[in-house]
């Protein structure tokens, strides 16, 4: 039986060439962050443009450019939609991934592709062996976040590349609840919901946890709202459709975004609304 290549195969193609890439920006003398230089090196350019709001970057492949919205906020998070579109080109310059992923047995190519470049992005600017040196901590992140000026969206994200066994991230945050909690099979309520606003899992991780959906009140995150900065371990459930299961779970409250680190011991019942990792 001829066995496929999965979504999660790419995960670790990809984030191979970005190890590779990060060993060839540094043999030139050069920091992730020095966007022209690193951009020539890989023989594309860099153009910064007024995009619309919400898109902060894209590649143009025929041309061989890099966009890059001016209207971004803060450097940290322009370090890595740069580092993410140059993964873009990366991935187009080789052909063994680019074989894999015409292969591989993917639901959609396109967020497939998104994944992988955010895999990547992470590892050039903030490099798997340094954050396991640290720990794979929730705890660690404002430190690893001054250390790399990086995002602490993507050392969350490098975290979970790099955390051991099959392990799920949650990145909540505070805003407004909406009629849109219904679709989740909640009544909407007045005042703040924590809702998820990105979530990823371990390479080995069997399921997929959905962005947007809102986390009811007695939920375990919500204790870190109270904690600022104040790491805590729990046992809480995992947001998983219609059918959560409870797992141990550390969590930290910072820059306004509750991020949290779940790890599977044991699997639970399939539910229809669970998605699984090929």
């Amino acid at each position: 039986m001829i066995q496929r290549t999965t979504e999660n195969d790419l995960v670790v193609q990809a984030v191979g060439l970005a190890a590779r890439t990060r060993r060839r920006i540094e043999s030139a003398g050069l920091q992730p962050t020095d966007f022209d230089r690193v951009a020539a090196l890989f023989g594309v350019s860099v153009s910064r443009v007024e995009l619309s709001e919400g898109v902060d970057g894209s590649y143009l492949r025929d041309q061989r450019r890099l966009i890059l919205n001016t209207r971004r906020a803060g450097p940290e998070r322009g370090n890595f939609t740069f580092c993410h579109e140059l993964m873009h080109a990366c991935i187009e310059d080789d052909d063994e991934l680019l074989s894999a992923f015409a292969d591989a047995d993917l639901r959609s190519d396109e967020a497939t592709m998104e994944r992988l470049c955010n895999a990547g992005a992470a590892e050039i600017l903030i490099p798997a062996e340094d954050v396991r040196q640290v720990g794979c901590s929730v705890a660690h992140i404002p430190e690893l976040c001054e250390r790399f000026s990086a995002s602490s969206i993507a050392v969350a994200l490098q975290m979970i590349h790099c955390a051991a066994g099959q392990s799920y991230l949650v990145i909540a945050e505070p805003r407004q609840s909406d009629a849109a909690t219904e679709m989740f099979g909640e009544m909407s309520t007045d005042g703040e919901r924590l809702h998820i606003a990105f979530a990823a899992e371990s390479a080995t991780a069997n399921y997929r946890i959905r962005r947007g959906r809102p986390l009811q009140r007695s939920h375990g995150l919500y204790d870190a709202l109270q904690q600022p900065g104040v790491p805590l371990k729990m046992e809480a459930e995992v947001p998983i459709g219609k059918n959560p299961w409870r797992l141990p779970c550390e969590c930290l409250y910072f820059r306004q975004k509750v991020f949290a680190v779940f790890h599977e011991s044991v699997r639970p019942a399939v539910s229809p609304e669970q998605m699984r990792m090929l």
